[in-house]
């Protein structure tokens, strides 16, 4: 999750995205047999930039943190993570477990 709102600001949003395209750098492997990588950008409406499973090349994956475009908004930080799921997560439990609509989570 990377904060998008206004009180960020362009130059920060860009060490933000900096941080992440070196982070995934360092990974060795990407995918389901790797490590898997999503991202939602906060604001007072919160974007999902990818999922978990959107790219299968670290390649790739740097592409698109690359074009992530900084959001803008009001933080709304007042919103929660209920459940995270790691590794073999139930989508069923996840579902079952999430708050309501479920619409709104990203699996």
């Amino acid at each position: 999750m990377v904060d998008g709102s206004w009180s960020i600001g362009d130059d920060n949003f860009n060490k933000i995205i900096n941080f992440l395209y070196s982070t995934v750098g360092a990974l060795d492997k990407i995918g389901a047999d790797g490590t898997q990588v999503a991202m939602v950008q906060f604001t007072d409406d919160p974007r999902t930039e990818f999922k978990l499973d959107a790219y299968k090349t670290k390649e790739t994956l740097l592409d698109a943190i690359r074009h992530i475009s900084y959001k803008g908004g009001n933080t709304k930080t007042g919103y929660n993570i209920f459940a995270i799921g790691v590794a073999d997560a139930d989508y069923s439990e996840l579902v079952r477990i999430g708050s309501k609509p479920s619409s709104r989570h990203v699996f």
